[in-house]
């Protein structure tokens, strides 16, 4: 197993694996109307959609600073490329994300394919740290 920094500039974490589901009714099907769900700080499960302006907001909560920065840097990479950046948020708990498209102050569909990547990332993370742990063992 080569080092996670490799995956991520060869594009393997975002690559299909049989266990995600892919698709935009990964965000849509998964999107909560409730901005009070939980605390602005919680772990949320589901990208909720806020007001004033329309935005999509999620917290991910990792098990490691690993799993932290390798997030990190594939979203902030992601980012470059499609030229168009969320709130990042870190704290010890994890990264919070928020995404609109500033000009029009609502979600479009920019907007729902980085929440998808960084649900995808996040999956993605979650397993290469796993999967690498147990063959560690």
């Amino acid at each position: 197993m080569g080092s996670l920094f490799d995956y991520i500039d060869k594009g393997l974490l975002t690559e299909d694996r049989p266990d995600r589901t892919r698709g935009l009714d990964l965000i849509l099907g998964r999107v909560s109307t409730n901005e009070n769900e939980l605390p602005i700080h919680a772990e949320r499960p589901t990208w909720v959609v806020a007001s004033n302006p329309e935005r999509l907001i999620k917290k991910f909560v990792f098990d490691d600073i690993r799993q932290k920065k390798a997030f990190l840097a594939s979203l902030l990479d992601y980012q470059e490329e499609i030229k168009h950046h969320a709130l990042i948020i870190v704290d010890s708990a994890g990264v919070e994300v928020e995404t609109y498209t500033h000009n029009v102050d609502m979600v479009t569909e920019l907007d729902k394919e980085l929440a998808q990547f960084c649900d995808e990332l996040y999956e993605d993370v979650k397993y290469y740290f796993l999967v690498g742990d147990k063959e560690n063992e």
